[in-house]
């Protein structure tokens, strides 16, 4: 054990921690991640968009369900949200991977 607690402690010595010989990300990716990241969340707030108006179609007479699916779509984030988050940081990548 504590031949690899050397040993670990030797590789990260190895790096600097300033990290100034590094180059830096090429612009082009920074704004390809940006740019991704964007139309992701507009797809996204579109989704959420369109449902309830979807709703409001089906059910011209009444708000109801439209309120209700945001008041169900709203509270389970918030109850689930830091539970899957949890999970997700307490196992590796492989564990989690349920998107495979």
């Amino acid at each position: 054990m504590k031949q690899e607690e050397e040993r670990l402690l030797a590789h990260v010595q190895e790096y600097p921690s300033d990290h100034s010989q590094y180059d830096p990300l090429p612009s082009i990716l920074v704004k390809y991640l940006y740019i991704g990241h964007f139309l992701a969340r507009w797809g996204a707030r579109m989704w959420e968009f369109s449902v309830g108006l979807y709703m409001i179609n089906v059910w011209p007479e009444s708000l109801l369900f439209a309120a209700t699916y945001g008041v169900v779509e709203s509270a389970s984030t918030a109850l689930f949200g830091p539970l899957v988050g949890r999970w997700v940081d307490r196992f590796s990548y492989v564990k989690v991977g349920l998107w495979k």
